[in-house]
């Protein structure tokens, strides 16, 4: 047999080897696989009304803190029965505000965790190993002529 045959065999049997490696370990972390997948469609799901909230969180403030010049002004003023009128709508809002940062803070926690478990199952099952040829020794050896 001559050499570019030998070395075409080494390659089909060493990528033979490899993909039998490859479907095994394909295989073996097939639900790890799975579970990043499913954790991803939450995460996207998740960070749309994480924005959302976040939009809805950033608008409150600013109303809060229109309100609350505005108040300041009616009591500097002495309009002490409109002032005491705002309050309870001001109150109202602030509680509202401090709810929606509570889930925010929350969603955005468990987002996070998420994250840390997505990356650990992808460290654990996203590399591969393959079985790469390597040539050893310090030259041919070849036979010698029989006589």
């Amino acid at each position: 047999m001559d050499l570019p045959k030998k070395i075409i065999g080494l390659v089909v049997v060493f990528g033979i080897i490899n993909l039998v490696l490859w479907g095994a370990q394909e295989l073996y972390y097939r639900g790890d696989t799975k579970k990043v997948n499913e954790i991803e469609v939450y995460l996207e799901g998740e960070r749309l009304s994480i924005d959302a909230l976040e939009a809805k969180i950033n608008s409150e403030e600013a109303e809060i803190e229109q309100r609350e010049n505005k108040l300041n002004r009616l009591k500097s003023l002495g309009y002490i029965d409109e002032y005491n009128a705002g309050v309870d709508n001001f109150n109202y809002l602030l509680s509202a505000y401090k709810r929606d940062l509570d889930n925010y803070n929350a969603k955005l926690t468990t987002y996070n965790t998420k994250v840390d478990e997505a990356n650990t199952l992808i460290g654990k099952s996203g590399s591969r190993w393959y079985l790469i040829p390597i040539p050893f020794g310090g030259g041919t050896k070849s036979k010698l002529p029989s006589h």
